[in-house]
């Protein structure tokens, strides 16, 4: 057998990348230990350096070789690691864990109304409660509050805006609570760096659009009327857990992973549109495939069904895990 020289990185980089995943499936490697794979990317500097040192020897390929092994032990980490993966940290700053309080503020939302919530960098939890009220109150670095706009059907919550500052560099942790009515049904979150945890099992919500960007986010959604979802992780993580409802959704994710726990009772169907480079394990939680579409075997006689379109690129994706999604 001839191997192709042209070709070998290529190929390196393929075995790896598929092989861990699969060795995380098989249970000979803990999806946990893989959550910082994105950690040894200085291995590409490494071999840079090797490359420029030995391009006049008959070694000069293994510095390329290094390069695609690392490459493939970065890209396998994060479909490995699924929603265990959190770059948050690494995005903002490591967070100093106390900071300042800021002033609370509080005021009051109508039935139906919509919570909008931006943070960049920090953490956030969101709460409800049967009354009318709300309140943000936390922390930042300096005292300072995020930026809350108020009306009696609608409360967006932002942080400040950080002008010539990279991610990374500097601490511009914020931890937020918020607390809304559980009569509130609109909700549009978006997480740039850190971590979310959004309580709204039992509540009225209705539509959920949520965005996460270098962070892990994690929601309870059970005993509600959810019908309209959209997910988007780009080089983070998100678990949720959904209602016996009947939803219509898209999931997608790049560089990352999406967990999501079903009710037995709810009839299943997902509509995959996955590269060579996403995962996902429909068929071992018994989910039959025609075409692209998987589909649960009750589908035809669930009171509740949902559908959702789902993308994944560089992830994976986890119906129903193990360790739930809690």
């Amino acid at each position: 057998m001839r191997i192709d020289p042209r070709f070998l990185g290529w190929g390196v980089f393929f075995v790896i990348a598929g092989g861990i995943p699969l060795a995380v499936q098989a249970g000979v490697i803990d999806g946990g230990a893989l959550a910082d794979a994105w950690r040894f990317w200085p291995l590409l500097l490494v071999a840079a350096g090797l490359g420029i040192l030995l391009r006049a020897t008959p070694a000069h390929f293994v510095g390329g070789l290094l390069a695609a092994a690392t490459f493939g032990l970065i890209v396998g980490g994060i479909l490995g690691a699924g929603s265990r993966l959190d770059l948050g940290g690494v995005a903002c700053g490591p967070g100093s864990g106390g900071g300042r309080a800021f002033a609370p503020q509080t005021g009051a939302l109508g039935n139906g109304s919509a919570v909008s919530l931006e943070l960049d960098c920090g953490q956030l939890d969101l709460a409800t409660n049967a009354g009318s009220s709300w309140t943000v109150d936390g922390s930042s670095y300096d005292g300072t509050a995020p930026t809350v706009d108020a009306t009696p059907d609608r409360l967006a919550v932002r942080s400040r805006s950080f002008k010539n500052t990279f991610p990374g560099l500097g601490d511009r942790h914020e931890t937020w609570r918020v607390t809304v009515p559980s009569s509130a049904r609109d909700y549009s979150v978006t997480l740039n760096a850190g971590s979310a945890r959004l309580g709204l099992g039992g509540t009225s919500l209705a539509t959920l659009s949520a965005t996460v960007n270098a962070g892990s986010l994690t929601a309870d959604l059970t005993s509600s009327p959810l019908s309209s979802l959209s997910v988007t992780v780009n080089a983070g993580s998100a678990k949720l857990d959904l209602p016996d409802a009947a939803i219509a959704g898209s999931m997608t994710v790049n560089a990352g992973g999406i967990s999501f726990c079903v009710p037995p009772s709810v009839g299943l169907q997902i509509t995959a549109n996955d590269n060579l480079t996403g995962g996902n394990n429909y068929g071992d939680r018994g989910l039959t495939k025609t075409g692209n579409t998987w589909t649960s075997a009750n589908w035809s006689t669930a009171t509740n069904r949902i559908t959702l379109n789902a993308s994944a690129n560089a992830g994976a994706f986890t119906l129903n895990p193990q360790e739930g999604c809690k």
